[in-house]
């Protein structure tokens, strides 16, 4: 859903289940994209949608809420609904105009947010509905 007048244009949407071992490298792949861009902060938001999760994924990313408040926001679902339909809640949760679905155990590389930003920056005209994505996976994941 786009919303007028929303200074949102991106929403990184987590995901996420028991993920309390890594969420921390999700995020703060994230936030150092930010913290490097100032002008990013207005633009971009976290949404952690948490399917009832079993360990501490809920204290860890609220640490996250008492730094960034303006940026990460988490629900946490009362119930465990499934993949899906957790990651449908986590969409439905955004407020930007464009959502990018990022697994809690998944990091962006450095100037990916700035990319994907340009991109939409300098498409607003086409009518932009979809923007993929590649990604690399690190020795220490192909074992």
């Amino acid at each position: 859903m786009i919303i007028l007048d929303n200074p949102k244009t991106l929403t990184i949407a987590i995901p996420t289940y028991n993920g309390g071992s890594y969420i921390c490298g999700a995020i703060n792949s994230v936030l150092d994209q930010i913290k490097n861009n100032p002008s990013l902060e207005s633009k971009i938001e976290i949404v952690v949608s948490d399917n009832a999760s079993q360990d501490n994924v809920e204290d860890i990313v609220k640490k996250y809420i008492v730094l960034y408040p303006n940026i990460v926001k988490y629900y946490r679902n009362e119930i465990n609904v499934g993949f899906d339909r957790n990651v449908d809640l986590a969409v439905r949760k955004a407020l930007g105009e464009f959502v990018w679905i990022l697994s809690d155990d998944d990091f962006l590389i450095d100037g990916a947010i700035l990319y994907v930003q340009s991109v939409i920056e300098n498409n607003k005209r086409e009518n932009l509905a979809l923007i993929y994505v590649d990604c690399e996976r690190s020795e220490e994941h192909t074992s």
